[in-house]
């Protein structure tokens, strides 16, 4: 099979086990969704050589990573910023309730990075041991990832 060939190939198999492609209809996103496809595209759109397909999917893996770290301080800020309202019934307020959504939205983020490690890592180690597409794959499983949780806290934000 020609390379341009299996790359289409993997990427119709990456998107089509996706389940991010069913968060497209977040109303709390209000058309600010991501899709992994738009991120795909950047490293698909020219010709390039298989590894530098893979370094372009690394950058883009970069480029998620540094987009979910604003993310994330934005969230704490938001979180913060309920530390000092009066509580109040039916209102999240307070140092305590603040202290409490920091260390469990903290505890989430954590759990979500090391279950993405894992399951990307998964690729590699054992669905493609020995073959040539194990590193792209993992990349684009992390592409999905990133842009599934970038999705999840901007949604909450």
């Amino acid at each position: 099979m020609l390379s341009s060939q299996r790359f289409l190939l993997f990427l119709l198999l990456l998107l089509s086990t996706s389940s991010v492609s069913q968060a497209e209809d977040d109303p709390f996103l209000g058309g600010k969704q991501l899709s992994p496809i738009q991120f795909y595209k950047r490293c698909e759109s020219r010709k390039m050589a298989e590894f530098e397909r893979g370094g372009c999917y690394s950058d883009v893996v970069r480029g998620l990573t540094t987009q979910l770290k604003a993310e994330i301080a934005k969230k704490l800020v938001q979180i913060n910023s309920i530390a000092d309202d009066k509580p109040e019934a039916g209102i999240l307020a307070g140092k305590e309730n603040a202290a409490k959504w920091r260390a469990d939205f903290l505890l989430a983020q954590k759990l979500w990075e090391d279950y993405s490690k894992r399951q990307c890592q998964n690729y590699v180690d054992y669905e493609n041991y020995g073959g040539s597409g194990a590193y792209q794959a993992a990349l684009g499983c992390e592409i999905r990832h990133l842009v599934a949780r970038l999705n999840e806290v901007r949604s909450s934000t």
